[in-house]
């Protein structure tokens, strides 16, 4: 007997359907956390085959690893992703001299020279973005071995 296409979907569907219901009914009835868990736990075999079968017979594991190395989706912009990733590390290393500032663990004097440091640095980064934007590798002056 040739079986129709389609058939196979419906009668995965059709168990995905009745474990998923027989589940939920199970872990709602039954008492016993040991014997809930075994059931919640011989009823995913159920629920997973049909869902592990669709990706396999529709292919998604290829589309998702072909997006995922698809060139056209790697980074663009990388001086502008730089100079943003080094604004943030200031950033970070502001709320640092602030927590130090409360702390008392160094002198405010150094705190002070410190935070004018950061506060100038940033000021530039922020200064080199307009002249970063759209560039899609990093400067020559960058890349001259600094």
């Amino acid at each position: 007997m040739a079986s129709r296409p389609g058939f196979d979907l419906v009668v995965l569907g059709f168990l995905f359907v009745a474990a998923v219901v027989i589940d939920g009914v199970v872990l709602f009835i039954v008492e016993p956390a040991g014997t809930r868990l075994f059931f919640g736990l011989l009823l995913l075999l159920p629920i997973m085959w049909p869902v592990v079968w669709m990706t396999r017979q529709f292919g998604l594991i290829g589309k998702v690893t072909e997006i995922v190395t698809d060139p056209s989706r790697r980074r663009q912009f990388l001086k502008l992703r730089s100079i943003t990733v080094q604004i943030l590390e200031d950033i970070k290393r502001l709320n640092w001299l602030a927590v130090d500032a409360k702390r008392g663990v160094r002198k405010d004097e150094d705190i002070a020279a410190d935070l004018e440091a950061v506060k100038r640095r940033l000021h530039e980064l922020v200064d080199q973005m307009p002249a970063a934007a759209g560039l899609g590798e990093p400067a020559p002056e960058d890349s001259s071995g600094e």
